[in-house]
Parts: C-alpha cells; sequence; structure tokens
C-alpha cells in the first residue's frame, strides 16, 4: 500500500470531507455481532463535543434501518 495524496484530495472533495476530519470507515455486514450502533453513539459523542470526525458506513444486513435511525436520531445524516 501507498498512500497517494491525489487520489485521497479527490475523494476528500467528492465526499465534501474536510481536510481536518477524521474519517472513520466500517465496512461489513449489518449485524447485531459488528456493533455498528456503538461505533455510531461513540462518533455523536465526539461530534457534540467538537471533534472533526466523519462516520461512513458500508454494507447491508438486517440491522440496516435499524442503523439509519439511530443516525437521525443523532442527526449524523
Amino acid at each position: 500500500f501507498r498512500p497517494d495524496p491525489d487520489a485521497r484530495e479527490s475523494l476528500r472533495l467528492e465526499w465534501n470531507v474536510t481536510d481536518n476530519e477524521l474519517v472513520v470507515v466500517a465496512v461489513g455486514r449489518l449485524v447485531p455481532v459488528k456493533n455498528h450502533e456503538m461505533l455510531i453513539r461513540c462518533v455523536a459523542r465526539a461530534r457534540a463535543v467538537g471533534a472533526p470526525v466523519r462516520l461512513m458506513i458500508a454494507g447491508t444486513g438486517p440491522l440496516e434501518q435499524q442503523l439509519k435511525d439511530v443516525v437521525a436520531t443523532h442527526k449524523l445524516g
């Protein structure tokens, strides 16, 4: 793996992510054992105290709608 600064900049522009934001990415099936809800709550808490963090979750599964609801509750969407 070699970091590609041009690709990084391009993706950050495409996703409207600032240079100072930390991006947390979770990729996987949306099932209870993965505990995505805790991750969402942690990011919400970090943002509430001013941390420049963004969460991106990629996946599908039986908890998809429930997790979308948690995101909406915490106004992260």
